[in-house]
């Protein structure tokens, strides 16, 4: 720190960007090491920072914005005392009044059409500077309002008496002609609406067009203003003036449109639908206009109309390397478009059914043999998001989705087959078609994903909680004997823990019957021997998992407490069961003693809670068995 800091001072003018690079570099340490190792500097660094704000170097003013923002991030409420001396100074950024360097006249004296930025040719050199300039006003903009979603995010309530000043400054820039500032713009608006939900301490939000738990007057004042600006913005993307050329103005209309929609999928998914504040179905055309490439920020360059003719003869076609980039950012645009489709879905639940219905040909077209493998892939993981958001509103669709996830299960890139994974379970687990029939099938299609050993982790996830979804929705119709050894040899899972609530929850209903055997008859009372045959792998496992802070919900935590008690009494009251059902618990690797003695030393929490939930005397027994 001290070379760091070193650089930090510098005031001659040949230095400046070093002392630049300087305080960059300080932003990583801090970051990296914490606030408890770093505090002994805080002072000095923003007191830097401060001080070459008041230098004439736009790096500097840019570099003190990403450090403010940084140092709040580290040092969350303690960045408090510096809010009087930082704040003003991102609001006067925010509020300069740059020119525009897009607004230009159009000459028709002759048949050519000529642009000109500003002036006559004679003062291009000058028109030049004007627009270095207003680049340079536009970086330090976006800037500042990058930090000020950070350090409200970052302070929260000690941030309040700047909220409404900041909101008046921002609302002006999600207009601005700089595409980098609209997006930045766009962001730190959501993340306002984000802190001021988690301020609030709401309520679990319930899916749905009307919103079942209302939010705070302050969130849904915030959340209206926001979501109107968003609206806007994206409605008047079409009415933004050509600059440069075609070509490039309209990829950067994609960029901020993109980003727009990942912002807005983030923002559902920690608000709900209050965020939506009755423009949801403005919402969701504007997201069918993407999907269906419709949007104005997707004109096609070479479309055969009058449009495109005149724009053709006011800039220059696109290179062969533009082409490419176009096509990318296409589909980065359609890729964020199918990311909210999913989180619509989750937010408006059953609900999002008459929106499904335009959309499902818009994102399953994406799925032909024709398109690229991301393509295909990006239209599986959308269907199936949508499909569980839709819960049993996805039972009409069902006809049309099942050939489609089936046809992606078996598909020959590995990637697609493990979205198809999870969506054949969410499928069959929420639709109230029965798909029984298909069982086998699923099966034989799921058998590699789980034994392959070159398969990836995430697909092995997704593989294992279809298989236990199946078994959440037909337990008695399912081969158990032979269905769990095949899933338990997967488990902790490694890759994607939001599979953790099926796969438990199989495991938690399987184990409850179990506990309940006599009440089951038939097949279903002999299939059930399997788990009691691998109660001991089953204890293990929860071992694992409660020995990992973070793996699972709290609740599912608990239940695994529970279970793990309920189950105990299964070895300390032999009786309620015949003796081959019990014997190969004391037996199988790894035997129950053995694993009872080795939760106690590893594990001693979970031992502890679960012999506090036994009777005196099971756990007398149980202390004498690891003794």
């Amino acid at each position: 720190m001290p070379r760091l800091q070193r650089f930090a001072m510098a005031t001659t003018k040949t230095e400046l960007q070093m002392r630049s690079v300087a305080l960059d570099s300080i932003c990583c340490v801090a970051e990296a090491v914490g606030k408890e190792i770093f505090r002994p500097h805080l002072n000095e660094i923003m007191a830097l920072a401060l001080g070459g704000i008041e230098i004439d170097s736009t790096a500097l003013k840019d570099t003190a914005y990403v450090l403010a923002g940084s140092m709040a991030r580290v040092f969350e409420e303690e960045f408090a005392p510096f809010l009087p001396l930082v704040v003003p100074h991102l609001l006067q950024s925010c509020l300069f009044d740059d020119m525009d360097p897009t607004q230009f006249e159009v000459s028709s004296s002759s048949s050519t059409q000529s642009i000109s930025v500003g002036g006559d040719d004679d003062d291009d050199e000058e028109q030049a500077d004007d627009v270095n300039l207003n680049n340079a006003v536009a970086v330090e903009k976006e800037m500042a309002v990058d930090a000020l979603g950070q350090i409200f995010a970052a302070t929260r309530s000690a941030f309040l008496p700047y909220v409404e000043s900041s909101i008046n400054a921002l609302l002006p820039l999600t207009d601005h002609y700089h595409e980098e500032v609209r997006k930045s713009t766009m962001t730190t608006l959501f993340m306002f609406a984000v802190t001021f939900s988690k301020m609030s301490n709401p309520a679990p939000w319930v899916a749905g067009l009307n919103v079942a738990v209302p939010l705070h007057e302050n969130v849904s004042s915030m959340c209206s203003l926001v979501i109107s600006a968003v609206k806007k913005m994206l409605e008047d993307e079409e009415d933004r003036t050509l600059w440069f050329t075609l070509f490039y103005y309209l990829v950067l209309l994609r960029l901020v449109v993109a980003q727009t929609f990942a912002e807005l999928t983030e923002a559902l998914r920690e608000v709900g639908p209050g965020l939506l504040s009755g423009e949801a179905d403005a919402i969701g055309q504007i997201l069918l206009q993407v999907l269906s490439k419709q949007h104005a920020c997707q004109i096609s360059f070479f479309e055969d109309d009058e449009d495109s003719h005149v724009m053709q003869r006011m800039a220059p076609a696109p290179s062969a390397d533009e082409e490419g980039g176009d096509a990318e950012h296409q589909a980065v645009l359609v890729d964020r478009a199918c990311d909210l489709l999913g989180a619509l879905a989750d937010t408006l639940g059953a609900d999002f059914a008459p929106f499904f219905t335009s959309a499902f040909p818009l994102v399953s077209k994406y799925y032909r043999k024709n398109r690229p493998d991301s393509d295909r892939s990006m239209a599986i993981g959308s269907l199936s998001e949508a499909a569980n958001g839709l819960g049993k509103a996805v039972t009409p669709f069902t006809a049309d989705l099942v050939p489609i996830f089936i046809k992606a299960l078996g598909d020959e890139e590995e990637e697609i087959r493990s979205n198809g994974a999870y969506a054949i379970g969410v499928l069959v687990f929420h639709s109230e078609v029965d798909l029984s029939s298909y069982y086998i099938q699923i099966l034989q299609l799921l058998r590699p994903l789980l034994e392959s050993t070159n398969t990836a982790l995430n697909a092995k996830d997704n593989a294992c909680g279809a298989l236990s979804r199946m078994i959440l929705r037909s337990p008695d119709l399912l081969p158990l004997d032979r269905v769990l050894p095949t899933l338990l040899d997967q488990l902790p899972l490694k890759k994607d823990m939001q599979e953790n609530e099926p796969v438990y929850g199989a495991l938690f209903m399987l184990l409850r019957a179990n506990n309940a055997y006599v009440s089951f008859a038939g097949d279903f009372r002999r299939r059930l021997r399997g788990l009691l045959e691998n109660l001991p792998r089953v204890l293990d496992i929860f071992a694992q998992v409660l020995a990992t802070p973070g793996q699972v919900k709290d609740s599912t935590r608990a239940e695994m407490l529970e279970v793990n008690k309920a189950n105990m009494h299964l070895f300390l009251n032999p009786a309620r069961f015949p003796s081959n059902y019990i014997s190969p618990m004391l037996t199988s690797p790894p035997p129950l003693p053995q694993f009872l003695n080795s939760l106690k030393l590893h594990h001693s929490e979970s031992f502890e809670n679960i012999l506090a939930g036994l009777q005196g005397e099971h756990a007398n027994v149980l202390m004498s068995v690891i003794r």
